[in-house]
């Protein structure tokens, strides 16, 4: 599979910035691999995505640091899911679920293969 590469690193990407008065972390995420896989449980089509080793590591960091908070997943500036991090997630795969048709799954799927950006921000502490 093509490896979505981005320009910033996730050692550099990984900033704080204002929000209100409050400080939300980001991370731009590097993905190995973007697949649209079909859910056992609901039987809809699901974005798996496989980051690299440097990514899975800073996200599993993140989840660590913020057991409890919702964080923003988005694609290109489009927010995907909101989910409350309940335990770390240190495997570096990801499932994103929602109600997304299987069209829509496959152009995030091309999208993230091609180098669009993932952002993962946390929004509540």
């Amino acid at each position: 599979m093509r490896k979505a590469l981005f320009a910033a690193s996730i050692a550099v990407s990984a900033w704080l910035s204002p929000v209100g008065a409050a400080m939300a972390e980001t991370l731009t995420l590097d993905i190995e691999d973007a697949a649209m896989v079909v859910d056992n449980q609901t039987d809809r089509p699901t974005l798996h995505i496989h980051l690299n080793a440097q990514s899975a590591k800073m996200f599993g960091d993140l989840t660590i640091r913020h057991i409890s908070s919702v964080v923003e997943v988005s694609l290109e500036g489009k927010v995907l899911t909101s989910p409350r991090i309940q335990s770390p997630i240190l495997e570096g795969s990801l499932q994103i679920t929602g109600d997304f048709s299987e069209a829509e799954v496959e152009a995030m799927v091309e999208r993230i293969n091609s180098g669009a950006q993932l952002e993962v921000r946390v929004v509540d502490e």
